[in-house]
């Protein structure tokens, strides 16, 4: 007689939500987000100008960061919320992630 155990694995995503400001036109909102696709995020629409990125791993999560605080993309928008891993304090995301820093010739 086998007995058979079942595990149940939550995994949660860090993830971030903001909200474009309206001055901004839709078209560059996306050439924002477009980066995000291949580096294991995934964007989810909650308003007209609200979103949520999900990050997939902690590399992903730190390059959303770095993304939404640091870059000029801080200047478009405003982060309302954080789950998971991922926080709210800009100074944790100062630079990207080694993994995704390009390298000078």
């Amino acid at each position: 007689m086998s007995t058979h155990r079942r595990m149940i694995v939550r995994v949660e995503f860090a993830s971030f939500t903001f909200e474009f400001y309206e001055h901004v036109k839709q078209e560059r909102c996306k050439s924002f987000l477009d980066p995000l696709a291949g580096l294991g995020c995934s964007v989810e629409r909650l308003d007209l100008r609200m979103l949520r990125i999900l990050c997939s791993d902690p590399y992903a999560q730190a390059f959303a960061g770095w993304m939404l605080f640091q870059t000029a993309l801080s200047r478009y928008c405003r982060v309302i919320a954080a789950t998971g891993e991922a926080g709210m304090d800009a100074s944790a995301y100062k630079s990207p992630p080694s993994k995704y820093k390009t390298r000078k010739i």
